[in-house]
């Protein structure tokens, strides 16, 4: 795919799939890498995530490759954030504390 392609599937709305998941996410030093739940050749154009964690628990942060609490995008307690990135950008998730749960939706 050419890069006027890819870039120009993100200016056409989602028309293949939508799938919701949990992720528990550890406390540890750097990030886990989210997996995809989408089926087949669909191709992921958004992630809305959701930061489903209860009062025990602490803070969700996403980013790149090494996310650390120190230096990722916060996502706290009961607060969303949306992200269009394609399946091609990897995304990772670190928590703080003991560790949080996340709601994921991946829109293709």
């Amino acid at each position: 795919m050419s890069e006027v392609a890819r870039n120009l599937r993100f200016l056409i709305p989602a028309d293949k799939e939508i799938v919701t998941q949990t992720v528990n996410i550890a406390a540890q030093i750097s990030g886990e890498l989210f997996t995809s739940a989408l089926s087949g050749d669909n191709s992921r154009k958004y992630l809305s995530v959701y930061n489903n964690t209860d009062a025990a628990s602490g803070e969700a942060y996403v980013g790149g490759l090494g996310v650390t609490p120190a230096d990722g995008m916060i996502l706290e307690k009961g607060k969303w954030i949306d992200l269009p990135v394609s399946a091609s950008m990897s995304v990772y998730f670190v928590a703080d504390g003991l560790g949080c749960e996340i709601r994921v939706v991946e829109l293709a």
